[in-house]
């Protein structure tokens, strides 16, 4: 029976939370799938992706992390007139010659906006589906699982909602994967029964790996504070009130309600070794991660 490293990391209770790739800015890019190389950026056929690592060093440097996906609609046939989603500005740019991708992401990342303009999106959700079974076999068969069934889901007629294959968007042994933009949730484990819970964002925790546009540290913050609020019915707004930066192995975070000013919470983390293979490729490689877990919450009540 054909194994495949999402189940080894189930085994496992691999927890998810804290492992979203985090970047300051994000580019979606419209590429047909059937130019993805394993790695979508370097094994290319000599097109604009194989430049794309080395324009990618350069630009962090200067403007902080940056992360691109290419990304395929079911009703795309060519690589001409290209789309590009930039991320959290929650902007598009249409019909950009091949030739032109890098002037407008440069621009784009300088707020100079020459000779290509952004629009505002017309829809109200992004979802961004890993299917990228060249670099990993879980991509494929449970990512492009539930991407079709999304689709089957919602209509194209529907304008608040749109749904793309995306290339690998990092944690295969999570499959499905899922990116929610403009809110920047990343989920992992999707079944096909939780499409529901996926479109109105309404996924239990367990299923959040956390926001790409926080660090890992404050990804497992921001999901162990909402656990903690949900299970005792505590709504309000979340305040951070103090954050200790991680050391190596531990971290500390205060936190209250801003409805609740005089009731706080400690909450400590400390990093854990998880083992078992990274992908389908090297099942036998035992692979250590080191991943952010909670130690225990803390009430602090203040009298003054």
């Amino acid at each position: 029976m054909k194994q495949y490293c999402r189940e080894y990391s189930l085994n496992l209770n691999e927890p998810m939370g804290g492992t979203a790739g985090h970047a300051k800015q994000f580019f979606f890019i419209t590429w047909p799938k059937t130019k993805w190389g394993q790695k979508a950026f370097q094994d290319s056929d000599g097109d604009w992706t194989s430049q794309y690592s080395d324009w990618k060093d350069s630009q962090a440097e200067i403007h902080g992390g940056i992360l691109t996906r290419l990304i395929q609609h079911p009703n795309q046939t060519t690589s001409e007139g290209l789309k590009i989603f930039a991320y959290p500005e929650g902007v598009l740019y249409e019909n950009i010659p091949i030739e032109a991708v890098f002037e407008v992401l440069e621009n784009h990342l300088k707020g100079s906006y020459k000779t290509y303009s952004p629009k505002a999106l017309s829809s109200n959700k992004q979802l961004f589906v890993c299917t990228h079974g060249r670099h990993d076999q879980c991509c494929a068969k449970f990512g492009q699982k539930l991407f079709d069934t999304l689709r089957e889901s919602i209509s194209d007629t529907d304008p608040s909602i749109e749904i793309w294959e995306s290339s690998h968007l990092g944690g295969h042994r999570f499959a499905p994967t899922v990116l929610d933009m403009p809110s920047g949730k990343m989920y992992g484990r999707v079944e096909t029964s939780l499409i529901n819970a996926l479109l109105y964002e309404n996924l239990p925790i367990e299923f959040h790996r956390g926001n790409v546009f926080l660090p890992a540290w404050l990804q497992v913050v921001e999901l162990e504070i909402r656990k903690y609020l949900k299970d005792r019915q505590l709504n309000g707004e979340i305040q951070i009130t103090q954050e200790v930066f991680p050391t190596k192995n531990s971290f500390e975070a205060h936190f209250r309600l801003k409805e609740k000013p005089k009731v706080n919470w400690k909450l400590k983390l400390h990093q854990q070794e998880f083992g078992g293979p990274n992908s389908c490729k090297e099942l036998s490689a035992d692979k250590p991660r080191f991943l952010w877990v909670k130690d225990n919450i803390e009430e602090i009540r203040i009298d003054n």
